[in-house]
C-alpha cells in the first residue's frame, strides 16, 4: 500500500551551482531509494490582503518512507476535486471544471534544470510517474538501443546528434545497475479551466511553450481519466502512453520541488518576493530557529528586525526577552509588546557569577574565564591557569566577594588583578537581588557607556552576565520564545561575551526558542569564531543593503552568485536576499504606514506589492 508524504520545496533560481548540483543529487538518492512511486508539484490558490496568490506544494506517493535528504513529512493526499464524467480529451471534475492531462512524449538531450517549474503558472499540477527497472530489464533496453544506435552511426551520413546518443549509450551500458539505475517514467501536466475554450487555450500555450525547449506534447484520448487519478499502469502499450526511459542521473533535470516563493504554514508577513508573492515566515519551521538580520546602517536592518519581532510577539504569542545596546528597541518596547528596562550604570543587578554557578547556570571553569576576560592581563596564560585553580578550590564561595577575600590569602597576585570586582562601578553588577525578566522584556544597555575603553568594558561585563541570566528565564520551559540582540559587534573585543551568545545559539532550538542576532558589521562578527559560528550555523539569513568589504565573505558564507552578492552594495532600503532553510529568495520588506512610522528611523521605504 502507497502512503503519501508532504514534501518541502526550495528556491531554485538564485542557488550556486554547487547549491543545484547537491538539491538535484538528493532527488536522485529519493529516487534510488524508493524505487517507485508518484510526484505531484501541485499550484494551490490562496487569498491574501484580498489578492489570490498561487502556492507550490510538493507530495511524494510511495510505498516506503523515503530517505531524509530533503524535507518530508507524512501527509494525506493532496485534496482536489474528483472525476464526475470522461470525454475524449479530458474530463469534467466535481467542482464543475473541465481538466485535461498532457503527456510529455519527447525530450531534446540536454533540459534546463527544474525545467516542471516553467509550466506552474498555466498546469495545476505536474506529475511524475516512476518505476526503477531491474537489472537486468535495464541492461537489455540500453544493449538494444545501444546497438541500434551503433548500426546507425556506422552510416557516413549519420548526423552529429546520432553520433553523440551512441556515444551516451556506451557510456550508460557500463554503468547501468551499479552506479545508474534505468528508470521507466511518465511525466505529464493536468490543466484546469472554467471553460472548454479556456482549457484549449492553455493547450496552445503549453505546447508553444513545450516546443520552444524541444520537447514534445500530446493528450492521450479516452485515457484522461487514469491520468488524472494517477494510475498510467493501467496505460502501458497504448499509443500516446507509452513510458519513456531514462537513467537516473538523467532525471536531475527533472527536480520538481522547485519553489521561488517562501509561504511558511503560521507565519508572519514580511513582505514580497521577487514574484510579487506574499513572504511569510514562520522560523519555526526551520531545522533550527536562528536568525540574523544583516545590513548596514539605513538598510532597514533594525526595522525588518523590530517587525519580525513584533509579529512574532502579537501573533504568535512567543515570550521575548531582548538585549539592546542602544536602547533602540526599548525606545518602541510598547509597539514591540514588551516591557523597557534600562540598566543604568553602577545600578545594583544581582548578577554573581558564584552564585550563577550554585544555580548551574555557570561551570566553574566559565567563572574563570569570565573573571579572567574582565580582570586579568590578555594573553598571560600563567595567571589565566592560577585563576582557574583557584576558581576550582574555592567553588564554594557563597558570593563573588567571599571569593575574593579568599583568594587575597590563596594567592596574592591574582587576588591585586581581581580585588577590583569589589569596587564601583564593576561591584553594582555583582550586589543586590537578580533583575526582574518574568515577563517579556528587552534591556537597554546604553547608558552602561562605550565611548570609552573602560565604558565599553563595564557594558561587556554586565552583557555577559546579563545574557548568562537571561537563559535561565527563557530557556526555563519549552513553550515557544524568542531572545534577540542587536549590535552585539560592540562586543568584539570580548571573546567571552561572544562565546556566551554562541551559547545562547546552540541552546535556543533545545528549548524551542529562537535566537534573533542582528548587526551591522557581517565581516568584524565572522572575524570572530563564536560570531562566525553564530552566522553560520543560524537557518535564516535575511542580508540587506552591505558594504562593498563585505561581499566577499557573503558570497563564500551564503554561497551567492555574483550579481546576487554585487545587487546588495546597492540595493535599496529593505530590500535584500533571504536564505531560510531550503529557500533562497529576493526580498522586499515591507512595513505597513503605522510599523514605517513607529519603527523607521529614516522614514524612506521601497513600497513591495
Amino acid at each position: 500500500m502507497c502512503m503519501w508524504f508532504r514534501v518541502g520545496g526550495m528556491s531554485f533560481s538564485l542557488l550556486s551551482d554547487e547549491e543545484a548540483d547537491s538539491a538535484e543529487a538528493r532527488w536522485v538518492q529519493i529516487l534510488n531509494a524508493v524505487e517507485s512511486g508518484i510526484v505531484v508539484a501541485r499550484t494551490q490558490p490562496f487569498v491574501w490582503g484580498g489578492r489570490t496568490y498561487a502556492q507550490r506544494v510538493f507530495f511524494l506517493s510511495c510505498r516506503e518512507e523515503p530517505p531524509s535528504t530533503l524535507e518530508v513529512a507524512p501527509s494525506e493526499p493532496p485534496a482536489r476535486a474528483w472525476v464526475v464524467e470522461e470525454r475524449a480529451d479530458h474530463v469534467v471534475l466535481s467542482d464543475g471544471r473541465p481538466a485535461r492531462c498532457v503527456m510529455f512524449t519527447r525530450f531534446p538531450d540536454r533540459l534546463l534544470e527544474g525545467f516542471l517549474h516553467e509550466y506552474s503558472l498555466v498546469a495545476e499540477e505536474s506529475v511524475i510517474v516512476f518505476r526503477a527497472l531491474d537489472q537486468a530489464r535495464a541492461a537489455s533496453i540500453v544493449d538494444k538501443l545501444r546497438r541500434s544506435y551503433e548500426g546507425l552511426s556506422m552510416d557516413s551520413r549519420a548526423s552529429s546528434r546520432i553520433l553523440q546518443k551512441h556515444q551516451k549509450l556506451e557510456s550508460l551500458a557500463f554503468t547501468i545497475g551499479s552506479t545508474n539505475r534505468l528508470f521507466e517514467f511518465y511525466t505529464y501536466l493536468i490543466l484546469t479551466a472554467r471553460s472548454k475554450g479556456e482549457l484549449d487555450d492553455l493547450l496552445r500555450a503549453v505546447r508553444k511553450h513545450a516546443r520552444s525547449r524541444l520537447c514534445e506534447v500530446d493528450v492521450p484520448k479516452f485515457f484522461q481519466r487514469p491520468l488524472y487519478e494517477y494510475s498510467t499502469s493501467v496505460m502501458k502499450g497504448f499509443v500516446g502512453v507509452k513510458p519513456l526511459y531514462a537513467p537516473s542521473e538523467s532525471l536531475r533535470a527533472w527536480f520538481p520541488f522547485v519553489s521561488e516563493d517562501l509561504l511558511d504554514e503560521g507565519g508572519v508577513f514580511l513582505g514580497y518576493s521577487s514574484t510579487n508573492a506574499p513572504v511569510f515566515f514562520n522560523p519555526f519551521a526551520r531545522n533550527n530557529y536562528n536568525i540574523v538580520v544583516l545590513g548596514e546602517t539605513g538598510s532597514g536592518k533594525s526595522l525588518t528586525a523590530k517587525m519580525l519581532i513584533s509579529k512574532l510577539r502579537a501573533e504568535k504569542g512567543l515570550r521575548v526577552l531582548g538585549l539592546d545596546p542602544e536602547d533602540e528597541y526599548v525606545a518602541v518596547a510598547d509597539r514591540l509588546g514588551v516591557k523597557p528596562r534600562r540598566i543604568q550604570r553602577g545600578e545594583e543587578l544581582g548578577l554573581d557569577p558564584f552564585r550563577l554557578l550554585h544555580e548551574r547556570l555557570l561551570s566553574v571553569d566559565e567563572v574563570a574565564d569570565i573573571l579572567a576576560a574582565f580582570y586579568l592581563p590578555q594573553g598571560d596564560q600563567v595567571l589565566q591557569n592560577q585563576l582557574r585553580r583557584a576558581c576550582s578550590d574555592l567553588a564554594d564561595s557563597e558570593s563573588i566577594e567571599n571569593f575574593v577575600k579568599s583568594l587575597e590569602a590563596y594567592n596574592k597576585e591574582v587576588f591585586e588583578y581581581v580585588a577590583p570586582a569589589l569596587i564601583e562601578p564593576d561591584s553594582a553588577v555583582f550586589e543586590g537581588d537578580p533583575l526582574d525578566a518574568s515577563g517579556d522584556y528587552v534591556f537597554g544597555t546604553r547608558e552602561l557607556g562605550a565611548a570609552t575603553v573602560a565604558g565599553a568594558r563595564y557594558k561587556a561585563l554586565t552583557t555577559t552576565l546579563l545574557t548568562v541570566y537571561l537563559q535561565k528565564q527563557i530557556f526555563g520551559d519549552y513553550n515557544p520564545g524568542l531572545f534577540f540582540v542587536d549590535e552585539a559587534w560592540q562586543f568584539l573585543s570580548y571573546p567571552v561575551t561572544m562565546e556566551v551568545l554562541e551559547s545562547v545559539a546552540r541552546k535556543a532550538r533545545k528549548y524551542n526558542k529562537a535566537f534573533l542576532f542582528i548587526t551591522q558589521k557581517p565581516a568584524d562578527v565572522a572575524n570572530n569564531p563564536s560570531g562566525r559560528t553564530i552566522l553560520e550555523q543560524s537557518a535564516t539569513s535575511i542580508l540587506l543593503r552591505q558594504r562593498q568589504a563585505a561581499i566577499p565573505l557573503l558570497k563564500d558564507m551564503y554561497r551567492l552568485r555574483e550579481e546576487e552578492a554585487e545587487a546588495l552594495v546597492n540595493a535599496e532600503t529593505g530590500q535584500g536576499v533571504m536564505r531560510s532553510g531550503q529557500y533562497l529568495i529576493k526580498l522586499t520588506v515591507t512595513p505597513t504606514e503605522e510599523e514605517l512610522k513607529a519603527f523607521s528611523t529614516s522614514g524612506q521605504w521601497v513600497r513591495g506589492g
